[in-house]
């Protein structure tokens, strides 16, 4: 069962059940829909990933912590542009919870302890705020958010209490006020512009460098540079987190850079070599098991590795009594 550290965002609209209790399903639709329109937008320009919606609920997540603060922050603005220009019976209001943690990833959706606290602290997080909890605290950039601790609560099936804080949204502050340029909400839409974001993970670094230099070579009708430049920067980045043992996270920027470039044979080289290495080096420190188990989920996803099942007696320790089991074959 693949697991991640990620950072996870719930939202809901406060007094939702109360609000559409006596409204039509047209009505309740509308509602809806503009709540999606509105936060929709944040969540793309921060690099969040929409898991799922319940009602008038958002669980998203994201890689990094600081962007996910920065996110909630910047729904609350366009809330707050939004409110600001419809009658009090149309105003949206909307609670924001992020928690970070280790978590399941099964059939695109996420599990764990870590969901469950962030969900617990989104139904008790005030309305037009953003609360968080003290593992964000500690991993987020504290310069580009200024926050404060509101205490700790104790939730129901956590059994640990858990430090909370909560942004600061000061008026006054040259960060808010950056914040308010950079958003402006019409009734066709939303537009964000100059926001300063956090790190971005690897795999997103490498999506987005590789539009921008797409677009470069496409306008100078340089493709073939336009490939070559693609390719060195995709393995570069793959090969920095295969470095740091994080070898799926790289075969997932190489799959991202194959889709460019379906028959590049330096891409599927470069893949075959990253797992390669990344199994032989669990087969090293002892877990030929493991070793066997994850290179046997990898060529699952991405048939371009099925050249390795050949290797796989190779993935053994020196006590040779300890053998992993051959994998067999993908389904076709």
């Amino acid at each position: 069962m693949p697991s991640k550290t990620l950072t996870i965002m719930f939202t809901d609209i406060k007094g939702f059940t109360a609000r559409t209790s006596g409204s039509s399903r047209e009505g309740m639709q509308q509602l809806l829909t503009e709540h999606d329109r509105l936060l929709a937008p944040a969540f793309r320009h921060l690099g969040g990933n929409v898991v799922k919606t319940i009602g008038d609920a958002f669980l998203v997540w994201f890689d990094s912590p600081t962007n996910a603060v920065l996110c909630g922050l910047l729904i609350q603005e366009v809330l707050r542009q939004h409110n600001e220009s419809v009658p009090e019976a149309e105003r949206i209001h909307v609670r924001v919870a992020v928690n970070l943690g280790e978590v399941e990833l099964i059939d695109g959706d996420v599990l764990g302890e870590p969901v469950n606290i962030a969900a617990r602290l989104e139904g008790i997080a005030e309305a037009g705020e953003v609360w968080f909890t003290e593992s964000v605290y500690l991993a987020m950039n504290r310069k580009e958010v200024p926050s404060t601790s509101i205490g700790e609560r104790t939730f129901k099936g956590i059994p640990y209490p858990v430090r909370v804080y909560r942004v600061i949204i000061d008026p006054n502050s040259e960060h808010v006020r950056r914040l308010r340029e950079s958003v402006t909400v019409t009734k066709s839409g939303v537009s964000i512009s100059g926001l300063r974001t956090g790190e971005l993970s690897p795999r997103r670094k490498f999506k987005v460098a590789a539009a921008i230099v797409g677009l470069l070579a496409a306008a100078a009708g340089l493709l073939f540079g336009f490939a070559t430049m693609m390719e060195r920067l995709a393995v570069a980045n793959a090969k920095k987190l295969a470095a740091r043992g994080e070898a799926s996270s790289a075969l997932d920027i190489m799959d991202d850079a194959l889709r460019h470039a379906p028959m590049s044979q330096t891409l599927r080289a470069e893949a075959i070599l990253i797992a390669k290495g990344h199994a032989a080096s669990l087969a090293r420190k002892g877990n030929p098991g493991e070793a066997h188990d994850w290179l046997a989920r990898e060529i699952t996803k991405r048939s371009y590795l099925e050249s390795l099942i050949s290797e796989f007696p190779e993935l053994e320790t020196r006590d040779r009594s300890t053998k992993p089991p051959r994998a067999a074959p993908p389904s076709p």
